[in-house]
């Protein structure tokens, strides 16, 4: 049982949600298009009772956002000053045991 706990786990954490989720977005799609009485008609239905069209614009938009975010994560004003922290300064610099400061 030790060993099956692993693959267990990831079945009811990822797996079945998963599957419910797609019969829950596309699977009135999937029974029309089950249906339908050619493959290019079972695509013709599936295309228009599913959000395939939805899904894949919203992908195309968060993509292009993450590939903006990083464009201008790349600019000279959002790249991060570094600068010599001081003896004060603890957030920035954690503590060390002193044989460390001095290099031994």
């Amino acid at each position: 049982f030790t060993l099956l706990i692993n693959p267990l786990t990831h079945f009811v954490v990822f797996i079945i949600p998963l599957t419910e989720c797609v019969n829950e977005f596309v699977g009135l799609a999937m029974r029309a298009a089950y249906c339908a009485p050619s493959e290019i008609d079972a695509w013709r239905v599936f295309e228009w009772w599913g959000p395939l069209h939805i899904w894949l614009s919203c992908i195309l938009g968060l993509l292009s956002l993450t590939f903006a975010a990083w464009i201008l994560g790349k600019l000279p004003c959002c790249q991060l000053r570094r600068g010599v922290p001081s003896e004060t300064d603890t957030y920035r610099t954690p503590k060390r045991p002193a044989c460390l400061r001095h290099g031994f």
